[in-house]
């Protein structure tokens, strides 16, 4: 998806967000899974490249995995807290930095060359104001998967949500 987010998508997100008077806060990336993972229902999310769209909306946060702009599966989110922690700190994926659809991509042109010759993550002028990392636990017992976002306001207030997946399919096993 070079061109930038699925413009379904997009249209649908700007739609909802116009009907109800709320705007939603919509986040997009790419990444690629190292490993098979599943949602609690458990539905199958293949080792490979995904798009990923996070949305924000009314307290309620879900992130979409896409292939060819259609998508996979969604995943509802949670408030992230101290409970939720405890030993999930095995990294499975590096930060990824996530773009609001708010802002302007540019085009490929603007977007292959930099002023600098550095990365675009490696820009001053770039404030990223939202990451998603995953964890897995150290126990080898435990076969979750934690995505975490983390969002930080322009007063520099920081809000977390988490999402979780599995190792193993959870509908043929023991939950956690």
């Amino acid at each position: 998806m070079r061109a930038g987010i699925p413009v379904l998508l997009l249209s649908a997100s700007l739609f909802t967000s116009a009907l109800t008077g709320q705007e939603a806060a919509t986040y997009v990336t790419q990444l690629h899974l190292p490993a098979d993972l599943y949602t609690e229902k458990g539905t199958a999310l293949q080792k490979g490249n995904y798009d990923l769209q996070l949305r924000l909306e009314k307290g309620k946060s879900s992130l979409a995995f896409l292939k060819e702009e259609q998508p996979v599966a969604v995943v509802s989110g949670r408030p992230y807290g101290e409970e939720t922690t405890g030993n999930w700190v095995v990294p499975v994926l590096g930060t990824l930095y996530l773009r609001s659809t708010a802002d302007p991509i540019g085009t490929d042109e603007e977007r292959h060359y930099s002023e600098t010759g550095q990365a675009q993550y490696e820009y001053e002028k770039r404030k990223w104001k939202a990451t998603l990392r995953a964890y897995r636990s150290v126990r080898p017992g435990e076969k979750g998967v934690r995505f975490v976002f983390q969002e930080i306001a322009d007063d520099g207030v920081q809000t977390r949500n988490i999402f979780v997946l599995f190792l193993k399919n959870p509908q043929s096993q023991d939950r956690l």
